[in-house]
């Protein structure tokens, strides 16, 4: 393959579908996955094609099975060989409480979130290794790094990729950067119910320092900033959340002008 390639698990929607779009701006060539919706991915590679990617590749992708991962991985290796950046967008969302969570069902939730996604970093980023470098970005969220209600299985499975993403960092250096982004609540499909109940969007806005939703376009600028740009930036994790988090560490709240 004459132009490094890029590759965007989770790329139909949302963060990913953004993501795919900002590396389209750049001529790449893309790979992107999708779970379901075949026609979204087509919608998405029409699109970035239309802004300038070189060419775009949808490929299903069942992250249920992390077989069928390390297998994905292999087989787009051997057809374009190592990708140039690899961003991990695809995540989904358990919405139960701790007493409601069964064993199988947190088991199910870290096999996706996790276990899938060292499955393909650990093929791609020793392909990249091997073939002279590239970067890895991980999504994660801000719920890996502080508590919320009805999320124990995503907190534990993205807290889990601030770990195997410093690691990796560690010790995929120095030819693969590895860095891992945490966005705060962001205006995609999965926030739809959030947007549409005013009370609930207000009370959450105003917990956070920019006193709005982050946009999916946003959280991909910075992804692709350090996927491609931030030459000197590795194991870092980097929250794209308006300040919520920075907030949330002054449990006293914000004083009274």
């Amino acid at each position: 393959m004459t132009t490094p390639w890029r590759l965007v698990v989770g790329g139909s929607r949302g963060i990913g579908a953004a993501t795919v779009l900002a590396l389209a701006g750049r001529g790449y060539p893309i790979v992107l996955t999708y779970r379901e919706r075949a026609d979204a991915a087509r919608s998405v590679a029409q699109q970035a094609e239309q802004r300038g990617a070189a060419w775009v590749r949808p490929i299903q992708l069942d992250l249920a099975e992390p077989k069928s991962a390390e297998a994905l991985a292999i087989d787009v290796i051997k057809e374009f060989g190592a990708p140039r950046s690899y961003l991990h967008c695809a995540g989904t969302v358990q919405r139960t409480s701790l007493w409601d969570t069964t064993i199988e069902d947190f088991t199910a939730h870290l096999t996706s979130n996790t276990v899938s996604v060292f499955a393909l970093l650990r093929s791609i980023g020793v392909a990249m290794h091997s073939s002279g470098g590239g970067s890895i970005v991980l999504v994660s969220s801000i719920i890996g790094a502080v508590g919320a209600r009805h999320r124990v299985s995503y907190g534990a499975a993205k807290a889990a990729l601030l770990g195997l993403a410093t690691c990796a960092a560690v010790e995929l250096a120095p030819t693969v950067r590895v860095n891992v982004v945490c966005p705060g609540v962001v205006a995609t499909d999965v926030t739809q119910g959030l947007m549409a109940d005013p009370s609930a969007l207000a009370a959450l806005t105003e917990r956070v320092p920019l006193m709005r939703l982050g946009e999916a376009a946003e959280v991909a600028d910075v992804l692709v900033f350090l996927a491609e740009d931030a030459s000197f930036v590795t194991g870092a994790v980097w929250s794209v959340d308006g300040g919520a988090v920075a907030r949330i560490s002054n449990p006293a709240g914000d004083p009274v002008r």
